[in-house]
């Protein structure tokens, strides 16, 4: 006991000063307020002013005045009153070459750049064949001299070297191309997401570059450095993940060029190097695995590739032309053209001889692929008929080599669904009611005869590429080709062809939304042999669920009208429960947190529910017409649903990479940091939409989130820690500030709005008094625990408590009268009485002289201070003003 002593009497001395100071801060603080907010007296004040003041005060017997006179007598103000008005300041009132000259310019500048350009290439590969420089030193050095090249361009651009300066520019971002290139393909210096990371920030910035000063020669020497850097660099290995995933990007690059400018040259030397840079791999390494008995091992990657690089450059070209609303010119149209012959060539090719039910497939696929960008083209810019003429031909074109290919899958489907399509065709054509209803018969028996056929496998297949499938998608394409038919036809989404051509997309996304379910389901049941095929199937069905949603959300691919809007919400809200249920068995081992394939398919469900409450918001007239409650609502279910997948994903790293089991210190903290996201995602605006369904949400996962914090908080607590520096404070704290900052946000809005910030400030108030106790005494008794035993922890614990609750108390009177909010200061005087109640109730009883003597005396001095700031405020006129 004698140990504690000077503890106790520095204890003692800080409980006799705490309140003293604090009434002295206050006192200080609020004298400078009253200076700010009162009028004090000036010396410019007039003499009469001045005898006012000082006149003593009136008897409270005095005789009867004399009547007032009833001439009014006006006289002059007084001279020094005058000076003082005059001395008064008045308040101040309130920027054509010749040849020879494009040789000695433009051409020997290409080649020069060119020329640097491999000459560069070649040194690195010729330092890492002798093992001069380390691997990171031969990339350090070509990053170097391309941020130099870089500056150099820049440099003597601003000074009128333009043509030079544009070319050592695009030899910088030639040069950084090739780093990144090596770094990661042979050096293994880095991974493939930050050098495909790098790749994307040094084409955007290079074409933004070119775009922006309108050069199309930075650009064409960007892009020729680009692709020329894997040729260079090459050592015969065949990696084509990498290397096509880096043509993507280039590729890409390419794309925003064709948006902002109308440059041919980048377009054809883009769609060039690809072309190139996949016939040299396909000739090199996948041909002579086409001659090898058995399935090519890289025929998905084959292609996968070829699918990609088809779909881009049949938008590239017509890019600019859709965006501004032009014609497309001829060397566009051609480009497409070659495009589409180039891509059935190596289809032709690769499957021709083992899969023709696949390359039927194909072919089906680019026949509706160009139509799609007929549709889009007709969308954006119809008097381009000689644009839609071309891919018109080139679609029939492929639908005609498609359908013997395939005829000999299931003629009966494949009869109807033809057979549907003309018939709806003529009905529209020639507006007969009854050939309408009879396609629409034929579609409809085709649907079933689907369904008859079921179950789609009984044994092991080739997932998506068999006819089973196949007819499926074929018969999906058919009825989205009805919709189209009678789309155009339509003048609004509310007359009977509107509303038919929604009916038909509907049962177009239904078909292939049951087709894929099918598909993948069989998948998990006949071709994995592993455990946990359910798991496998909850994730391939996120992303199905995902692309139906998207269907129904994307505009102008989804018509318009309350059909389609109906069934977007149907497929919404069955995803929604299927996400919730998948999220129970989300993994079943350890797993890397928040980047894997698990979570990847609920975050896209998250985003596809994320564009259709966009779509929804746009097209709401007030946050409290019916869509704008409805945009709400559909984002409040895509809040919930994700920050419960983090909730979800989360717990099962807590359980699976951590170990705990159970209601753990890890799973709370992350939970509450969970719920401070969340809470804020729900008031920030624009992000989240204004109204009071989205009010309401926030302030039931404020509630739900205090109660979550405060009734768990001393859970976390299973050994010693730092008070007020440990992680679970710092979780509390961070959801703390997250409800004053929904309160600030929300107290900027409407009444409402501002009713809901005062209830979540209050409730922050009252989450912080009651995690501060907390902490105090969860300190003190894991000291006792873990640390040594102390007698007396639980006397500690409450008279630190009442300290805490004494100074807390102040504060808020402090801040209360600062900002002149009368709540807070009713709280500080609450939070006051509880510690008094305490001290006379808790402390009593249970704590021992000692420490009773110190929280009475912490306790009585806090209460006299407030006592004594009230004292002197209201002598001061502060509850007056």
């Amino acid at each position: 006991m004698e140990g504690w002593i000077p503890i106790l009497i520095i204890v003692i001395i800080g409980c006799l000063l705490s309140g003293p100071i604090a009434l002295i801060i206050s006192i200080i603080a609020f004298n400078r307020a009253k200076g700010l907010n009162g009028r004090p007296e000036r010396k410019s004040d007039s003499p009469e002013r001045a005898a006012e003041i000082k006149k003593p005060p009136e008897p409270i017997f005095k005789p009867p005045a004399p009547p007032a006179p009833q001439k009014m007598i006006t006289q002059p103000p007084a001279p020094a009153q005058q000076a003082v008005i005059e001395q008064i300041p008045e308040k101040p009132k309130k920027e054509i070459l010749s040849l020879e000259q494009k040789i000695g310019t433009q051409w020997v500048l290409i080649a020069g750049v060119i020329t640097v350009f491999i000459a560069a290439g070649f040194f690195l590969k010729f330092a890492y064949d002798n093992y001069w420089i380390g691997p990171w030193g031969r990339i350090g050095i070509a990053a170097v001299a391309g941020f130099v090249s870089l500056a150099i361009g820049e440099f003597t651009r601003r000074r009128g070297y333009e043509i030079a300066a544009k070319g050592t520019t695009a030899l910088g971002f030639a040069i950084l191309y090739a780093a990144d290139f090596a770094a990661y393909r042979y050096y293994g210096l880095i991974g493939v997401i930050p050098a495909f990371a790098t790749a994307i920030i040094v084409t955007a910035t290079a074409m933004s570059y070119a775009v922006a000063i309108n050069e199309v020669i930075a650009a064409f020497l960007a892009m020729l450095g680009g692709f020329v850097t894997p040729v260079i660099i090459s050592r015969g290995e065949n990696l084509p993940m990498p290397l096509f995933s880096y043509v993507l990007v280039l590729s890409g690059g390419a794309m925003f060029c064709a948006y902002w400018r109308k440059w041919r040259t980048i377009n054809l030397s883009a769609f060039l190097g690809t072309f190139l840079l996949y016939t040299g791999w396909f000739e090199q390494f996948f041909r002579s695995q086409l001659r090898a008995p058995g399935e090519p091992e890289q025929l998905s990657i084959a292609l996968g590739w070829l699918g990609v690089f088809s779909g881009v450059y049949l938008v590239l070209p017509l890019l600019y032309g859709l965006a501004k609303r032009v014609n497309a010119r001829t060397d566009d149209v051609w480009l497409v053209v070659i495009n589409a012959g180039w891509t059935f060539f190596y289809l032709w090719t690769i499957l021709y001889d083992r899969y023709e039910t696949t390359l039927a497939l194909c072919s089906a696929g680019l026949s509706a692929a160009h139509f799609a960008m007929m549709g889009l083209v007709y969308i954006r810019y119809r008097e381009d008929k000689s644009l839609r003429q071309v891919l018109l031909a080139i679609g029939i074109a492929f639908l005609t080599v498609a359908i013997p290919l395939y005829w000999k899958m299931n003629a009966g489907v494949l009869g109807w669904t033809i057979e549907g399509v003309i018939l709806v065709f003529i009905g529209i054509r020639y507006r007969d009611i009854l050939t309408q209803i009879t396609g629409a018969v034929a579609i409809g028996l085709a649907c079933g005869k689907l369904v008859w056929q079921l179950p789609l496998h009984n044994e092991t297949f080739r997932l998506a590429l068999n006819p089973d499938f196949g007819i499926w998608v074929f018969a999906s394409i058919a009825i989205w080709l009805c919709h189209y038919l009678y789309r155009i036809k339509t003048q609004s989404s509310e007359d009977s062809f509107g509303v038919v051509a929604q009916l038909y997309y509907a049962i177009a996304v239904l078909v292939m939304f049951s087709a894929a379910t099918l598909e993948w389901s069989a998948h998990c049941s006949y071709n994995l042999h592993v455990p946990g095929q359910l798991h496998y199937f909850s994730r391939g069905q996120s992303i199905i669920i995902s692309a139906a949603l998207l269907l129904f959300a994307i505009r102008p691919l989804c018509p318009r009208g309350r059909p389609t809007e109906t069934f977007s919400i149907i497929t919404l809200a069955a995803g929604a429960a299927f996400i919730v249920f998948s999220l129970f068995r989300l993994h079943t081992g350890e797993f890397l947190i928040f980047v894997n394939w698990d979570f990847a398919a609920v975050f896209i469900y998250v985003m596809s529910m994320l564009c259709c409450q966009i779509r929804l918001r746009l097209a709401a007239e007030s946050s409290e017409s019916d869509k704008g409650i409805l945009s709400q609502v559909v984002y409040a279910i895509t809040g919930l649903l994700f920050f419960g997948a983090i909730a979800a994903e989360w717990y099962w790293h807590c359980v699976y990479n951590l170990g705990a089991s159970g209601v753990s210190p890890q799973l709370i903290r992350g939970q509450i940091l969970v719920f401070a996201t969340a809470i804020c995602a729900f008031v920030v605006r624009p992000i989240c939409p204004a109204g009071t369904v989205s009010r309401v949400w926030a302030t039931g996962l404020a509630i739900v989130g205090s109660l979550f914090t405060v009734i768990l908080y001393s859970q976390t607590h299973q050994q010693a820690f730092y008070i007020f520096a440990n992680p679970t404070f710092a979780a509390a704290g961070v959801f703390i500030a997250a409800l004053f900052l929904s309160a600030y946000l929300l107290n900027r809005k409407t009444e409402q709005g501002r009713e809901c910030g005062i209830f979540l400030s209050l409730l922050a108030i009252a989450v912080f008094w009651i995690v501060l106790s907390e902490e105090i005494y969860e300190f003190w008794r894991c000291r006792d625990l873990y640390v040594k035993d102390i007698d007396n922890w639980k006397f500690i614990a409450n008279m630190w408590m009442s300290v805490a609750w004494a100074i807390y108390a102040v504060a808020l009177l402090v801040v209360g009268f600062w900002q002149k909010i009368k709540t807070l200061r009713y709280l500080g005087l609450c939070i006051a009485g509880v510690l008094l109640l305490k001290a006379f109730i808790v402390d009593m009883s249970g704590v021992s002289t000692i420490y009773r003597i110190m929280v009475f005396l912490a306790t009585g001095v806090t209460l006299v201070g407030m006592s004594y700031l009230y004292q002197f405020l209201k002598k001061k006129g502060f509850f007056e003003a």
